[in-house]
């Protein structure tokens, strides 16, 4: 017959080894629920495949000239570098289709960008179209988006909603912006390539 203080060291052990399950069981469960989803920007075939989270990897100097001579991706590098944005992650065509109603058929370049952060409604998003004439179609999609994320954010996150509020589409020839974010003026100033 085992003494008590045996029993008492049995009796400890097991409930150590069973907390020590538990805790590897809960780490299992949560880390099976992270992110699960969201698109990968660094997947092969993703149109713009980066997300430009160190600085040095950017150029700071903005191009001259025409912004039709910079790519969406160059702009999206220089909005980054110059406006403090949240983590972002850079969306792929099943993505911009599905969440936005856009047909990536339709554009020549793009780049569509959004918080990682379901709470904010942070976005750079970037377009050239190739024929003008979808343009109205377009606009529209990204103005209803506008009106479901301040619907959205109206009672549950204020500030995002101010954001939203702030935001417009903005057509300059073949190019279609919209930005929201803290510095929402920097952000155009760049993507008109303005800023210095």
């Amino acid at each position: 017959m085992p003494k008590p203080a045996e029993d008492k060291d049995r009796i400890m052990m097991k409930k150590s080894i069973a907390i020590i399950i538990g805790a590897l069981i809960m780490g299992v469960c949560f880390a099976g629920c992270t992110k699960k989803g969201l698109p990968n920007p660094n997947e092969p075939g993703n149109y713009t495949s980066e997300i430009f989270s160190d600085s040095s990897e950017l150029n700071s100097e903005l191009p001259s000239g025409n912004t039709d001579e910079r790519t969406t991706a160059d702009i999206y590098k220089s909005i980054q570098e110059n406006v403090d944005l949240p983590e972002m992650y850079v969306a792929d065509d099943d993505y911009i289709m599905n969440y936005y109603g856009i047909d990536t058929s339709k554009l020549e370049d793009y780049t569509f960008a959004s918080c990682t952060d379901p709470t904010r409604t942070d976005s750079v998003i970037l377009m050239k179209l190739k024929d003008e004439a979808d343009t109205d179609e377009i606009k529209d999609s990204l103005n209803l988006l506008l009106e479901q994320m301040g619907a959205e954010m109206e009672n549950y996150n204020p500030a995002a909603n101010e954001l939203v509020k702030k935001a417009s589409v903005r057509v300059n020839g073949n190019m279609i912006v919209l930005v929201i974010c803290e510095d929402i003026d920097k952000a155009l100033s760049i993507t008109e390539g303005t800023s210095n």
